[in-house]
């Protein structure tokens, strides 16, 4: 019928794998404490967040600009986002505009860093790598990327034994 009615979210995956990607190999515009990240350790695994948080840690106990800051969290982000995406294969990257129309809860939350990217699963679930790595800028590793994930992976697992 007619494109204007249709809801369904156009994807943005690949902007999120080259923004995981330049987490640590854009020596361009490097993210902070580049030196610090280890590419041998960022194969995109569960495991691999263990030297994410790591490296988170040192963020956090540093004051970054506001630059640095928002870039941390959009190169990190799409990197726990692809940790996630890579493990489930059914979650895909919307960006704000985009999110708005798969989940009205999007919309209350309103366009912030948390919410400029969401990882979405049809129909309406909903995953915030950003926020989380804000808040673990915020609060320290008590909101680790770890955790979160393997979370997220155990809940999915569990979820596919009861069907």
């Amino acid at each position: 019928m007619f494109s204007f009615f249709n809801k369904t979210p156009k994807i943005n995956n690949q902007t999120h794998i080259e923004l995981a990607e330049m987490f640590w190999a854009d020596t361009t515009t490097p993210i902070y404490n580049i030196k610090f990240l280890d590419p041998s350790k960022l194969d995109f695994s569960i495991e691999s967040l263990k030297h994410v948080d790591d490296y988170l840690e040192t963020a956090y106990k540093n004051e970054l600009s506001d630059e640095e800051y928002i870039t941390v969290i959009m190169r990190v982000g799409s990197y726990v986002g692809e940790v996630i995406r890579k493990n489930l294969n059914t979650y895909n990257w919307l960006e704000y505009k985009e999110a708005k129309k798969a989940h009205k809860m999007i919309k209350e939350y309103g366009l912030q860093l948390s919410t400029l990217a969401v990882l979405w699963e049809e129909p309406d679930n909903l995953l915030f790598p950003f926020a989380k790595v804000d808040k673990y800028l915020t609060n320290g590793s008590e909101d680790n990327t770890y955790s979160f994930v393997t979370a997220i992976i155990a809940q999915n697992n569990n979820q596919l034994k009861a069907i």
